[in-house]
């Protein structure tokens, strides 16, 4: 919206791939400027300690 600040989202992919993809595929994607920041794990996140092998 006009005047207003964006509004950061949050993706989870298993590569820069699947979220170039996802992302491509969103029906404002040729219109948008859409800049990706990539984001490392936090070591102590209980939600990544849950699922290591």
């Amino acid at each position: 919206m006009r005047g207003r600040a964006p509004c950061p989202r949050v993706w989870q992919a298993t590569d820069r791939e699947t979220l170039d993809r996802a992302l491509e595929g969103l029906p404002m994607a040729p219109r948008l400027m859409m800049p990706v920041t990539h984001l490392a794990p936090h070591p102590s996140d209980p939600v990544e300690q849950a699922f290591a092998v």
